[in-house]
């Protein structure tokens, strides 16, 4: 593949993925995998072009991907449960 077909193909499933989690359904969790498939379009392109500085952060961000996927699918979050604002006491800073 061609660089510029790396970043376009990094770029739209990165978009896609952020639209899943943004959609806060059920389904969601499948952004985090996408976000992994852009992941390794943007490894594949920093290679490509020598870009050292995408490189090292694909990596840590497929790492962020790869926990995420873990703990969406794996644990369906049931080992660790959400904090309800609505019940939490907050105290006002102003």
């Amino acid at each position: 593949m061609t660089p510029d077909t790396l970043q376009w193909l990094g770029c739209a499933f990165a978009v896609t993925g952020s639209l899943m989690l943004a959609s806060h359904t059920n389904r969601s969790g499948w952004g985090f995998v996408l976000f992994l498939i852009s992941n390794v379009f943007w490894i594949a392109y920093g290679i490509e072009v020598g870009a050292r500085g995408l490189l090292v952060m694909q990596l840590f961000f497929s790492i962020t991907s790869l926990i995420c996927i873990y703990r969406w699918f794996g644990l369906k979050f049931t080992e660790f449960p959400r904090v309800s604002l609505s019940h939490a006491k907050v105290k006002r800073i102003f």
